[in-house]
């Protein structure tokens, strides 16, 4: 044992990074991941101008979820939850102003099938 160091047993040893919680540790990652999955569809379609495959439903409802995962967090006083929902929040939000700026530059229905 080093000087200095406590005295734990190995139980407790697998559960510390660096003197972190591992399930802290865990969380952050979690929340750098959770926080870029967003920016490659925002980046495509800003770049593209293209929005046309894009499920506004499924936006919406992700839209929402951070909302109520953010309120969760603040209720229970989590900000591991909190900041987690929040970047998303933001993405799903920008890729909602995408959609419907470019709404008018899709093609209509009739437009796919008329010669």
């Amino acid at each position: 044992m080093f000087s200095g160091q406590a005295n734990i047993n190995n139980e407790e040893a697998v559960m510390l990074i660096c003197g972190v919680e591992l399930y802290i540790v865990v969380g952050w990652i979690a929340v750098i991941l959770g926080n870029v999955t967003a920016i490659p569809q925002v980046w495509k379609s800003w770049r593209t101008g293209s929005s046309n495959d894009l499920s506004i439903g499924m936006i919406s409802l992700v839209i929402l979820a951070q909302f109520c995962w953010f309120g969760y967090g603040y209720g229970i006083r989590d900000n591991i939850l909190m900041i987690s929902a929040v970047a998303p929040f933001v993405w799903y939000s920008i890729l909602t102003c995408i959609y419907y700026k470019n709404k008018n530059k899709r093609p209509q229905y009739n437009e796919l099938f008329d010669p």
